[in-house]
């Protein structure tokens, strides 16, 4: 049997509803690594970029 067959029968079918419960446990899995780096990517923004800017502008 094909294994995307419309009966469901064969492993590895499912269709989106499958998708999207993986989709969701994969967003729960990263979400604090997500937002990790964005907390990291954001402070060496600041730090070495707009600071910098900053400081050359009140000097």
């Amino acid at each position: 049997m094909i294994p995307a067959s419309p009966d469901g029968s064969a492993s590895g079918g499912g269709g989106a509803r499958s998708v999207w419960h993986r989709f969701r446990a994969l967003m729960r899995q990263y979400l604090w690594l997500w937002i990790a780096y964005q907390t990291v990517k954001g402070s060496l923004t600041l730090c070495l970029i707009w600071l910098p800017i900053w400081w050359a502008y009140q000097g």
